[in-house]
């Protein structure tokens, strides 16, 4: 006589269901923070960019707390042939970089305003940069034909541009202007087109490489088959799949933007005088470059950690939205 199964009634089979784990989703986005919150180097990059934008913001308060001006002539820290009559360019609590040989003026006052007007140009001259080569891209990656033809030949003949001259003779130019002269708003919003203006071939070349590729993919055309509309298929299928590009692009051409004010105003066609920035300080201080050395030290320093902290909060940024990382 066979004997009787021992089977488990069925009602314990929710039970033992439910005592399996579950396998939650994660975002692209939720995987990518997870990655760049155990890139301690990208997140020494990251407090680095805060601390470079909370001084930005708060110049003002941070001059008040010493009493100092960016503008302001302390002549009474010079000796009379115009140098710092102290050590380390006269640096003490009042002064804490010291003061400027020849005007007295004072360094870290000016530093700091320097990162707001580095800064602002660095990052309206990115904005415009990415705007006008996300859109060039995804116009001719997407639409193809004669427009693809027209924005890929624009690209390569700015591409084989002399920018650096251009940028220069444009500024000597325009900067004879009185109405130039006159208007630092002026001044921030030329300095930020001629900058970001000749950049954008760079990433509208890659946003057209990947659009060309997104817009053979079944997710696309699915979407047309359900009827979606071109600007439903561009912002909210194409779009989402070149975020992880722009983000990335734009934390590396910040430093370089950075660079390139830094350079013209280094050469004397950035923002007119008294205004502030970093490139102008270096080019100021050359002429005591041997008798106070600190001088130089204050403005390249912060130029060499400012553009650092991009360099690292991008690559950290990049291998995070890998999507064969690791990590």
């Amino acid at each position: 006589m066979t004997a009787p199964l021992d089977t488990a009634p069925l009602d314990d089979a929710p039970a033992v269901a439910a005592a399996e784990p579950q396998i939650a989703g994660r975002s692209l986005g939720q995987i990518a923070w997870g990655r760049l919150r155990r890139d301690k180097v990208a997140l020494v990059g990251a407090g680095m960019i805060i601390f470079f934008v909370l001084v930005a913001i708060f110049a003002p308060l941070l001059c008040a707390i010493f009493d100092v001006d960016p503008e302001t002539n302390y002549t009474d820290q010079l000796d009379d042939l115009g140098f710092p009559d102290g050590p380390w360019a006269n640096a003490s609590w009042d002064h804490p970089f010291g003061v400027e040989p020849g005007l007295g003026r004072d360094i870290f006052a000016r530093t700091v305003y320097g990162a707001r007007y580095s800064l602002t140009i660095a990052l309206l001259a990115t904005v415009l940069t990415v705007g006008l080569g996300v859109v060039a891209g995804i116009i001719a990656g997407f639409r193809g034909g004669w427009m693809d033809t027209l924005i890929s030949r624009s690209m390569d003949i700015l591409l084989a541009f002399p920018v650096l001259l251009f940028s220069i003779a444009a500024l000597v130019i325009v900067g004879q202007a009185q109405w130039y002269k006159e208007s630092v708003l002026y001044q921030i919003l030329f300095m930020t087109f001629v900058i970001g203006f000749f950049g954008w071939p760079y990433i509208g070349r890659i946003i057209r490489g990947q659009v060309l590729s997104l817009r053979e993919k079944e997710f696309v055309d699915a979407a047309r088959s359900l009827g979606a509309s071109t600007n439903r298929i561009l912002f909210k299928e194409l779009l989402p799949n070149l975020l992880p590009i722009i983000l990335v692009y734009s934390t590396l051409i910040i430093p370089t933007n950075i660079l390139a004010e830094a350079a013209l105003s280094f050469l004397g066609v950035g923002l007119q005088p008294p205004t502030p920035t970093w490139g102008q300080m270096l080019s100021d201080s050359r002429a005591s470059l041997q008798l106070v050395p600190s001088y130089v030290a204050v403005p390249g320093m912060a130029i060499f950690l400012c553009v650092l902290a991009f360099n690292l909060f991008g690559d950290g940024l990049r291998d995070a939205f890998d999507p064969k990382g690791t990590q």
